[in-house]
């Protein structure tokens, strides 16, 4: 299993390079500049804001959960939304039941996003196996 980012600029950089982008184009998708991104990166931004985090994370396709006592936040759409941040529709599914569900959230994590497609495609045929 991979180990887990340590800090929160090493996670960004790491589901940036796992999705094949440079920080520039990540910075152009979500409508900020080269050097703010790049800032984060190299952990000088002090503390950047959550709505910028969730911003880079819809624009570039990188699942993003904010959890504050058990009420959890997920990338919104500011012209959908009206905030770069909404509620989680299901936060209760963000909490871990077991360790095995907390092996399979570890590979989840591990995987890029045809590995993730593949896998769900697989599990899928297999529900639809068993049900019939």
């Amino acid at each position: 299993m991979k180990k887990q980012a340590e800090t929160l600029a090493q996670a960004i950089e790491e589901a940036i390079q796992s999705r094949d982008l440079s920080a520039r184009v990540a910075s152009l998708k979500a409508g900020l500049s080269e050097s703010a991104i790049k800032h984060i990166l190299r952990g000088t931004s002090g503390s950047p804001k959550v709505d910028t985090l969730a911003r880079i994370a819809h624009s570039n396709n990188i699942p993003f959960f904010v959890s504050f006592d058990a009420h959890g936040f997920i990338p919104g759409d500011m012209e959908r939304d009206g905030s770069h941040l909404v509620p989680s529709p299901n936060t209760s599914a963000q909490i871990l039941d077991n360790a095995e569900e907390a092996a399979w959230v570890g590979l989840w994590r591990d995987m890029n996003e045809k590995q993730r497609r593949m896998a769900l495609a697989l599990i899928q045929a297999a529900i639809d196996t068993d049900a019939a």
